[in-house]
C-alpha cells in the first residue's frame, strides 16, 4: 500500500488560519489510514498502561487526548484545562493536581474510555513526532544539551537523570558532570529504555489498540490545531500557537512545510547531534523507533542510513 502526502498548505502570514481546510482533512484521513495499515496484526500490549496514564479528557466537547512528553504535552495540558472552563494563573500544568482535573481515568475510568473510544461521537486525538528529534528535545531538557551539569542547580535532575546516567555508564560523580549526546543514548536506550521522555509514541499512546480521529504532527502543528479548533468549534479555549515550555524550549515553525514530505524529514537542526555518534549507536537508535518510523511516515536522512552501513 502507497501512501502520498499532501503538496504544501497555503496558510496566514501568521501561521494562524489553514486556507485549504480539505487538503488538511485529506493529511488526516491519510495519517489515519497509514497507522491502521501499519498497525494490522500488531500486538497492543501497552493499552493498559495507555489509558491508565496518558489519556485526557474534556467533558463538555466529549475530547479525549494522549498526550505524549515532549511532544507538546505542556501546550495540550493547558488546552484540556482551559476547555473544562479553567483559567488559573498557572504556568506548570505538570503536576498530579491539573493534570487530574483532566485525567481520563479519573474522570471516566478505564473501561468508560475504551467504549468512548470506540464511539463515533467521541472526538479522540494524539500528537507525533520525529523520533530523532524528540530524542534531542530530551537531551536538551533533561541532560542540558551537554553543558556542564549543576546537582545544587537541579537536584531533581541529578536525582531522577544524572546520577543513574553517571552509576549506568562508570563515569565520576564529582563535577565537572557532563554528558555527551552519544552517553545520553546509551543510557536512554539500554538503562532506562521505558522513561516516559522518549519512550516510543507507538507504545505511549498505542494506536495499534485505540483509533486515533485526528493524527497531529508537531512539524505541522500549527496547520493542524488550527483546523481541529475550527472544526470542533473550540477556538475560543484554544490558541493555535504551540506554548513554549517553562523552560523556554523551542516553539513550532510551519514554514518548515515546503515540499511534499519535508515535514516528514528531520530537521537539519537535529540531523547534526545523530552524524557523529558511532554507527551501531545508531543502528539501534533507529531499530527501537522503527515502529513510529512506519506507523507515522517519518524518514531517516540517507546521511544516516549511509552510517549504519560503514
Amino acid at each position: 500500500m502507497t501512501f502520498t502526502v499532501n503538496r504544501e498548505l497555503p496558510f496566514s502570514s501568521h501561521h494562524t488560519h489553514v486556507l485549504d481546510k480539505e487538503a488538511v482533512a485529506e493529511r488526516f484521513r491519510q495519517r489515519q489510514a497509514r497507522v491502521e495499515y501499519v498497525c494490522r496484526g500488531k500486538p497492543h500490549w501497552t493499552l493498559p498502561k495507555t489509558l491508565r496514564d496518558w489519556i485526557f479528557y474534556a467533558p463538555k466537547h466529549n475530547i479525549l487526548v494522549c498526550i505524549t512528553p515532549k511532544i507538546a504535552s505542556s501546550t495540550w495540558l493547558t488546552h484540556l484545562i482551559h476547555l473544562r472552563g479553567l483559567y488559573p494563573n498557572v504556568t506548570n500544568f505538570h503536576t498530579n493536581f491539573w493534570r487530574n482535573k483532566i485525567k481520563g481515568r479519573v474522570l471516566l475510568g478505564t473501561k468508560e474510555m475504551r467504549r468512548r473510544f470506540n464511539n463515533s461521537s467521541s472526538v479522540t486525538i494524539m500528537t507525533v513526532r520525529h523520533p530523532l528529534s524528540r530524542l534531542v528535545s530530551a537531551f536538551k531538557d533533561k541532560f542540558r544539551d551537554g553543558n556542564e551539569l549543576v546537582k545544587a542547580t537541579h537536584p531533581k535532575k541529578y536525582k531522577l537523570f544524572w546520577l543513574p546516567a553517571l552509576r549506568s555508564l562508570g563515569k565520576r560523580k564529582k563535577a565537572p558532570i557532563q554528558f555527551t549526546f552519544a552517553e545520553f543514548l546509551q543510557f536512554a536506550l539500554y538503562t532506562r529504555p521505558n522513561d516516559r521522555h522518549w519512550r516510543s509514541v507507538g507504545q505511549v499512546c498505542s494506536p495499534c489498540g485505540l483509533s486515533y480521529q485526528y493524527i497531529l504532527m508537531l512539524e505541522t502543528f500549527n496547520q493542524d490545531l488550527a483546523y481541529l479548533a475550527m472544526t470542533l468549534n473550540i477556538t475560543r479555549a484554544i490558541s493555535i500557537h504551540k506554548h513554549k515550555n517553562k523552560k523556554g524550549e523551542g516553539t513550532t515553525d510551519d514554514t518548515r512545510i515546503t515540499g511534499p514530505t519535508d515535514h516528514l524529514s528531520l530537521d537539519p537542526a537535529y540531523l547534526k547531534y545523530y552524524l557523529q555518534l558511532p554507527p551501531r549507536l545508531l543502528a539501534n537508535v533507529i531499530k527501537k523507533y522503527k515502529l513510529d518510523l512506519d506507523l507515522f511516515g517519518y524518514k531517516i536522512p540517507p546521511a544516516l542510513v549511509n552510517r549504519t552501513r560503514i
